[in-house]
């Protein structure tokens, strides 16, 4: 076969190619390696029909021949970086992208390569330094953009990030996963019901994908402008698409029905670390009564900390069910014979819905982790009291049976390292200061509009504002411009990000030294930032809503008893604020008997909840025994 011949050989197979005719491409290919058997642009072609067809380790065969032929060729190193990537051979993949980068400096697709598998790997630096090279030689890089975003998003840079999203919108506006990334970034940024618009048109685009609907129902809890039987609605809308099915009508379990045996405790969730939801679970792991209750935790943590290590010595088995399917998840629930199975996640990130959807235990209740429904019709109950869930106001919106412990929901642990309570700041500034200390995603326009009110009614007083993002310079300008709106000058706000030092999660609370009077943030209280302020002697003013996530406020301060700090209505909540600023000798008494009120009362009383949670636990479970046992003929 002459060069002529395999030059049109190679020609012709080139058109089939582009033409999707991979087999006759293929068959061509074959022709000339048969006659030349390093004709790189035969092994180059045939390479890519093997890769366009998932034969991942034929392509990279060819690819390294190809490359041994024209080793200055960086498309053929690329795709070597491509074909190793899929092969999951991650270190030799990065060298080849970084080859390609290094033969031709101007490649913007492999920069593109290289920065997203040393995203992969974790190299959130380099990642960084190669997306911008891609960017440098490509401005219009869809998927650069977005995934420079992602990064800027993560470091809580959110204006630069929302640009960076915005642009590849534009280049790419039919990407599911930029709209949930946008949709995430709009709800950090306290634009919840810009966020929810994204994620319905993620939603749209993935038809059955159940992590952009959960997302949505988290980010309308901070919303204002959605009601209880709105968030209801779509919460069971979740539980129709995609749980529903998966409940077999006649589901069996053959678990010792027996009343009063111990029992097996199944915890779920991802945040058995450097999270808030460690604060709550903590005293309850360390008080059950191990002679009637077994703990089994199932992890989907991917990494642990040392506050991991911390709850686990307090359990019985353990299992990290990182990578694991649903599936696989609920048949290692039911082999492991657990009795009541408890969600501590509801729809926050990575939650675990659809393990419980299967019913793989007899008794299943949802948790702590979130403040509402799950939209399921196969878990049980709901884990609340009759401060947040007051008997008759919030059933309707519950697709679980409300189960009411006494007295509180939860039970707080205190850090035992916090700092020491400080002297009342508005002595020796001669000034009242305010402040919310939660996430930007709760606090809304109307929050800010009744702050300003507040801050209007008291002469010459501060706010102070900590979320994380507000480092950012773009992001107090934001939220300045909103309090401006109101007649509040930016000179009263002040403004902190998140802390440096957030591994004991302790280091922010100094801050509370500065302090006079915390604002709970509505429709969606405070919890941890709540506990924490009032631990740090700092009372918090919340308002009452009419529903579990706008009134945990209400069940902490009754808890401690701080009924007083309840407001009804906006114009109650500003009043109750203004009087409170105003009577500097209650400040002072409180702030030196804040941490004995909590010591003393059931939010602190680690084993009294335990029991109580217990008791719920047994009467939950006699129940599914006394419906489940056949009478005798």
């Amino acid at each position: 076969m002459n060069d002529h011949t395999i030059t049109a050989l190679i020609d012709v197979a080139d058109q089939y190619f582009k033409a999707g005719n991979l087999s006759k491409a293929e068959e061509l290919c074959l022709q000339v390696l048969a006659s030349q058997p390093d004709n790189e642009e035969a092994l180059f072609m045939a390479g890519m029909i093997a890769f366009n067809q998932s034969r991942y380790e034929e392509a990279l065969g060819l690819f390294e021949r190809a490359a041994l032929q024209a080793p200055s060729i960086a498309a053929i190193k690329n795709n070597i970086g491509t074909s190793l990537k899929l092969l999951k051979r991650f270190a030799e993949a990065t060298d080849a992208f970084t080859n390609a980068v290094e033969l031709q400096s101007d490649y913007s697709v492999a920069w593109f390569n290289l920065g997203a598998i040393e995203l992969e790997s974790g190299h959130i630096d380099k990642a960084e330094a190669a997306f911008s090279r891609c960017l440098e030689y490509d401005p219009n890089h869809a998927e650069a953009c977005h995934m420079m975003g992602k990064i800027l998003a993560d470091r809580s840079d959110y204006h630069e990030a929302l640009a960076l999203f915005k642009k590849a919108e534009s280049l790419n506006p039919h990407s599911p996963i930029l709209f949930i990334n946008l949709g995430n970034l709009l709800k950090f940024m306290g634009r919840s019901d810009a966020a929810i618009d994204y994620y319905n048109k993620a939603a749209e685009l993935l038809g059955d994908d159940s992590s952009s609907l959960s997302n949505k129902l988290l980010c309308m809890l901070c919303s204002n402008s959605r009601t209880a039987e709105e968030i209801y609605t779509e919460h069971r809308k979740y539980g129709k698409l995609f749980a529903d099915h998966l409940l077999a009508p006649s589901t069996v379990h053959p678990n010792d029905k027996s009343l009063d045996r111990p029992l097996k405790i199944g915890y779920v969730s991802r945040d058995f670390r450097a999270h808030p939801v460690a604060f709550f679970i903590e005293p309850i792991l360390a008080s059950h009564d191990r002679t009637m209750f077994s703990v089994h935790v199932f992890l989907d943590q991917p990494q642990t900390d040392q506050i991991t290590a911390q709850l686990l010595q307090h359990v019985d088995n353990a299992c990290i069910i990182d990578g694991m399917s649903d599936e696989d998840v609920a048949d290692l629930v039911r082999k492991d014979g657990i009795d009541i199975l408890i969600d501590l996640s509801g729809h926050t990130a990575y939650n675990r819905l659809l393990v419980f959807a299967q019913k793989p235990a007899p008794v299943q209740a949802t948790w702590l982790g979130y403040a509402a429904t799950t939209g399921l019709l196969s878990i049980d109950y709901r884990i609340t009291d009759d401060k947040a869930d007051p008997p008759g106001m919030t059933e309707a919106y519950h697709s679980e049976k409300l189960y009411r412990l006494p007295n509180s929901f939860i039970c707080y642990r205190p850090a035992i390292n916090a700092p020491d309570i400080g002297p009342l700041p508005a002595r020796k500034k001669r000034r009242i200061t305010f402040a919310a200390f939660n996430h930007l995603a709760k606090l809304t326009p109307k929050a800010v509009a009744v702050w300003s009110d507040i801050l209007a009614g008291v002469h010459d007083s501060h706010i102070i504002i900590k979320a994380q993002g507000l480092h950012h310079p773009d992001m107090q300008e934001d939220i300045s411009d909103q309090f401006t709106r109101h007649g509040i000058h930016k000179e009263r706000i002040e403004f902190f990000g998140k802390f440096p030092d957030m591994t004991g999660m302790y280091s922010h609370l100094d801050l509370f030294n500065q302090v006079d009077i915390s604002l709970d943030t509505f429709p969606y209280n405070g919890t941890t930032t709540t506990c924490e302020s009032l631990w740090m002697g700092v009372p918090v003013i919340t308002l009452a809503g009419d529903s579990h996530v706008s009134r945990v406020g209400v069940s902490l301060l009754t808890s401690v008893g701080l009924q007083d700090m309840v407001a009804t209505n906006h114009d109650d909540y500003v009043a109750r604020a203004v009087t409170l600023a105003e009577n500097l000798d209650l400040l002072e008494l409180l702030r030196g008997n804040l941490r004995h009120m909590m010591r003393r009362s059931p939010l602190l009383d680690t084993v009294g909840f335990t029991r109580n949670l217990e008791a719920a636990y047994r009467d939950m479970w006699q129940r599914w025994c006394q419906d489940h046992t056949q009478p005798s003929p």
